[in-house]
């Protein structure tokens, strides 16, 4: 699997990271910011993001993914 991380929008964390806590309850885990805002695509979507949020995932599995993000160090 690829070491590659990807920008992600807010809409795609929430609908990957909202857990039903109780009947009418949510929780959200809170991302951490990576970098200030700049427009990127998101990955999982398509769509612009400025939010700073990166998810590890392999690339081959991201219908929206261009490819163009750095690589870590580690990766041959």
């Amino acid at each position: 699997m690829s070491n590659w991380t990807h920008p992600q929008c807010e809409a795609c964390w929430i609908a990957s990271e909202t857990t039903i806590v109780s009947y009418g309850t949510l929780e959200i885990r809170r991302p951490h910011m990576l970098i200030g805002p700049g427009i990127e695509m998101c990955c999982y979507c398509g769509k612009p993001t400025i939010v700073g949020i990166y998810r590890r995932a392999d690339p081959a599995m991201l219908e929206h993914c261009g490819g163009g993000h750095d690589v870590d160090a580690d990766t041959p």
